[in-house]
C-alpha cells in the first residue's frame, strides 16, 4: 500500500542531504585552520612626510638645472600624484631642520612650502630624520601623541632626500633610523647627485683677500640606503631631473598602500551553516510520510 502512494524519487537524489552535510563538515574543518589572504589595500588618513635636503652642495649643477630644483619639481610631482586623503609634511634640513608644513591635506599649502626651500649651511641627516618621526605622530595642531602601541598610530612614511654625507647635527642617521623602525615608520630614501658634482666656494671674505674653491659633492647613497634597510623601506638614486621626477611620482601613487592579512574564518563558518541549513531542509522534506 505504501509503494502504491509514494512518489517514486531518483536514487541520486536521496544522497543530496548527506552530500550537503558532508561538505558542511569539510568547510568546517577548513574554517578550524583560520585560512587567511594578504590584502593589499588604499590606506585613508595615512601620513607621509617629505624631508628635503638644504644644504649648500644643493647648489651643484650637476643635476640640472641645480640640483635644488630637480627637488623642488620631484616634490611637486610627488604631491601632484598623491590620492586625496593623504596628509604631507615638509621639513627642510641643513645644519638645522626647520618644519615647513605639518601634516595636512590642503595639497596647496604643501605646494607653497615646497616652493619656500633654499640651499644653506652644512648636512644633519640624522636630526632631520629624528624631528621627520617625531612630526609623523603629532597631531594636526602640532602636538606630540604620547607612546603607545604602534597600532594605534595612522600608517605613516617619509620620503628623505639628501645629496651629501652628513657633516653636522648630534644624532647619527642610524640612530635616526632605529627610532623611526620602533615607531613603524617606514624611510624611504633618495640619494641626489653624480659622483662628480661639485660647488664653488668662497674662503677668505670679500676683497682681495678672498678666493673661490671648487669643492667636490657627491652623493653618499651607502649611508642612505642603511636607512632604508633598516626601516624597511627602499632606497634611490637619481642622477636627473627626469628620474628623480619619476621617483616621486612613483612613491607618490604607491605610499598609501598597505599590505595586511585578513582572516576570513567568518566566510567558512557561513558557508558551513548555509550547508548544514540546506542538507537538513531537503532531509526533512524528502522524508518518507505516511498519507
Amino acid at each position: 500500500m505504501l509503494e502504491s502512494v509514494l512518489e517514486a524519487t531518483p536514487r541520486w537524489r536521496r544522497h543530496i542531504p548527506a552530500a550537503l552535510l558532508l561538505a558542511a563538515v569539510s568547510v568546517l574543518a577548513i574554517a578550524a585552520a583560520r585560512p587567511s589572504a594578504l590584502v593589499v589595500s588604499a590606506v585613508r588618513d595615512s601620513t607621509v612626510v617629505l624631508v628635503v635636503d638644504v644644504s649648500g652642495s644643493m647648489r651643484a649643477t650637476d643635476v640640472k638645472p641645480s640640483r635644488i630644483g630637480a627637488a623642488r619639481k620631484a616634490m611637486l610631482s610627488f604631491v601632484d600624484k598623491a590620492p586625496k586623503g593623504l596628509r604631507i609634511g615638509v621639513i627642510e634640513f641643513s645644519t638645522e631642520s626647520a618644519v615647513l608644513a605639518v601634516p595636512t591635506t590642503d595639497f596647496k599649502a604643501v605646494r607653497a612650502a615646497i616652493g619656500e626651500i633654499r640651499p644653506n649651511a652644512r648636512t644633519a641627516i640624522g636630526d632631520a630624520l629624528a624631528r621627520a618621526v617625531d612630526l609623523v605622530r603629532s597631531t594636526p595642531d602640532g602636538g606630540i601623541v604620547p607612546s603607545g602601541p604602534v597600532s594605534s598610530f595612522p600608517p605613516a612614511a617619509i620620503v628623505l632626500l639628501s645629496d651629501g654625507a652628513q657633516n653636522a647635527g648630534l644624532k647619527t642617521p642610524e640612530e635616526a633610523a632605529n627610532a623611526a623602525r620602533a615607531e613603524n615608520v617606514r624611510v624611504n630614501t633618495v640619494a641626489l647627485g653624480t659622483p662628480g658634482g661639485t660647488i664653488d666656494r668662497g674662503f677668505g671674505g670679500g676683497g682681495f683677500g678672498g678666493f673661490e674653491q671648487r669643492v667636490p659633492v657627491p652623493p653618499d647613497p651607502a649611508t642612505l640606503a642603511s636607512i632604508s634597510q633598516i626601516t624597511g623601506g627602499r632606497t634611490f638614486t637619481a642622477q636627473t631631473e627626469a628620474s628623480l621626477s619619476s621617483i616621486y611620482a612613483k612613491l607618490g601613487t604607491s605610499v598609501e598602500r598597505t599590505r595586511r592579512r585578513h582572516e576570513f574564518t567568518w566566510v567558512a563558518v557561513i558557508v558551513a551553516t548555509l550547508l548544514l541549513l540546506g542538507g537538513a531542509t531537503l532531509a526533512v522534506l524528502r522524508a518518507p510520510r505516511l498519507p
